[in-house]
Formats: C-alpha cells, sequence, structure tokens
C-alpha cells in the first residue's frame, strides 16, 4: 500500500484536480431554483443597475413575463420586503456611502441616487437612518476624508 506522500507531485496535482471535478459535478446535479426565483433575481439585478430610476413594479413584473401577484408574492419570499422599500433600502446606502466617501453636497447625493427633490431624500433619510445625513457623515466619515469639504 502506498501512501499520498508516496506519490509524485504529479498525481498528487492529478487527485486534486479529480477531486474538483467530482465536486463540481455533484454541484451541477443539485436541483435548479425556480424559474420564477431566476426572474426575481434577474429583476433584483436590474434595479441595482437602475436604481436612480423611477420603476412601476406591475409593468417591470409584466416585461419579465409575471403578473403583478405573482411578481409580489414571490419577491416577498426571496426579499422579504416589498420591492418600493428595498429600492429605497438600497438608495439610502448607495446615499451613505457617498456621504462617507465624498465631499458631494446632501443635495447632489440625493440627485445621485435617484431623488429629484432633495428635501424629500433629507426627510426619508432621517427617517430610515435616524439621524440627518450631515450627522451622519460627521458620525462615520473616516480620518482619511475628514478633509473634505465639511460644509454640508
Amino acid at each position: 500500500l502506498m501512501h499520498l506522500q508516496d506519490y509524485g507531485c504529479a498525481d498528487q496535482i492529478d487527485r486534486l484536480c479529480e477531486s474538483m471535478v467530482l465536486e463540481s459535478l455533484i454541484s451541477e446535479a443539485r436541483p435548479r431554483s425556480d424559474p420564477k426565483e431566476q426572474v426575481i433575481r434577474k429583476i433584483q439585478a436590474f434595479l441595482h443597475d437602475h436604481y436612480r430610476e423611477e420603476h412601476d413594479f406591475d409593468q417591470l413584473a409584466l416585461r419579465h413575463g409575471l403578473s403583478s401577484a405573482c411578481f409580489r408574492r414571490w419577491w416577498l419570499r426571496l426579499i422579504n420586503r416589498p420591492p418600493a422599500h428595498y429600492l429605497m433600502q438600497f438608495r439610502m446606502e448607495k446615499g451613505c456611502r457617498l456621504l462617507v466617501e465624498t465631499a458631494l453636497g446632501v443635495g447632489e447625493i440625493a440627485s445621485a441616487v435617484g431623488f429629484r427633490d432633495p428635501l424629500y431624500f433629507s426627510r426619508r433619510f432621517h427617517q430610515v437612518m435616524g439621524m440627518t445625513a450631515t450627522a451622519y457623515r460627521r458620525q462615520n466619515r473616516s480620518p482619511f476624508t475628514k478633509g473634505l469639504r465639511e460644509n454640508n
């Protein structure tokens, strides 16, 4: 009987490759996700790419071959919150990042994340985050960005 360390390096590499091939075949044998789940993930990716835009979720569902009711049922099952709330949270996360990483003014950030009205952005930000955008910036800005414009 030979032990693994008795094999040459090429044999060890062959064994590792064989193992990886077998693992990939096993993972391919797992059941595929439901086609509706794939559509929801596709819509989610679309929203990530187009988060600055206004969306009619019923039309978005129809464009992807789902009824409004089916879309909302599957969306809630997979994402755990309504699509409008999800999109708002996604925009807020983008806004938080811009507040911390840039010197853009709050109005500029509002526009950058898809809000036409900077005051509405400010109100929603306060509701969602529990503090004003300016306070969030002051609290979370890193030492590397503290030298950026502070008057916003």
